[in-house]
């Protein structure tokens, strides 16, 4: 290969390179093991509303947010698909199945205009071999999930409707949360069946909860985006102080984003 082809194929990859090192399953990695890894990534954009797999449907590699978001759903008794889980920028969508071999146990759809990394699954079981810094990640990142499950069963065990609602709600902008003049706002469209599907309740409970935490000038919605502009309202409202949960594992507390917005 010339200078010039090497030249432009790593320019090529640059932007993959960039959108692997933002994944913590590739956290860590050196900038020419990075750009390995993207040499034999393929680059999937997709439009609102596309299917990436369906549930039941045989794995044949390793699926990764690069830009927008996807929802994973699965399918239940009425009929309807209920989201199991929201990704954005960096997130694995079927580390398990890509693990294992396995069929999906979720379906995965895009959520907006979306770019999405695939790696052939053959690729990723050499890399773990070959980078054990790849192995160990994915061995964090799935330890990090079953704790996520834990605690968001753990929370549909012992609070009620309300205290759910808002846990999801403060997951979320731990996940998704932008600071904003007043608050954190969630950046990712969320329609009041996604809260229920998440809170574990019924979509008229989530409704009646949501536009009491509205009045009460706890939350405000626009265009599906849910912005908290009193924070420590929804957590006392959710009795935050007193769960034993270590909820870290959603990601950074709000309350520390918008300290280090306003300069604090």
């Amino acid at each position: 290969m010339t200078t010039i082809a090497r030249d432009r194929d790593a320019a090529r990859a640059a932007p993959t390179s960039a959108a692997l090192a933002r994944s913590p399953l590739f956290a860590g990695l050196l900038g020419e093991e990075l750009a390995e890894i993207a040499a034999a990534t393929f680059v999937h954009p997709l439009t609102p509303g596309r299917e990436v797999f369906g549930e039941g449907s045989p794995c044949s590699g390793l699926w990764l947010v690069a830009s927008g978001q996807a929802r994973l759903v699965q399918g239940s008794s009425d009929g309807r698909q209920r989201i199991s889980g929201f990704c954005g920028p960096g997130d694995p969508l079927n580390l398990v199945a890509a693990l294992d071999g396995g069929n999906h146990s979720v379906a995965a759809v895009a959520a907006q205009d979306t770019t999405l990394l695939y790696i052939p699954r053959q690729h990723f079981q050499e890399l773990r071999k070959r980078i054990p810094r790849v192995g160990e990640n994915a061995t964090a990142e799935i330890c990090a999930e079953i704790r996520r499950k834990e605690i968001t069963g753990g929370v549909g065990s012992l609070k009620g409707a309300q205290e759910r609602v808002g846990c999801v709600l403060l997951h979320l902008a731990r996940r998704f949360g932008t600071p904003t003049p007043d608050g954190t706002r969630i950046s990712y469209r969320l329609s009041r069946q996604d809260v229920a599907d998440r809170a574990g309740t019924r979509g008229e409970t989530a409704i009646r909860i949501l536009s009491s935490l509205t009045g009460q000038g706890m939350i405000r919605t626009k265009e599906q985006m849910i912005e908290i502009v009193n924070l420590e309202g929804l957590r006392e409202s959710t009795q935050c102080d007193d769960c034993q949960f270590d909820c870290s594992v959603f990601g950074p507390s709000p309350m520390g984003r918008q300290r280090v917005a306003a300069g604090k």
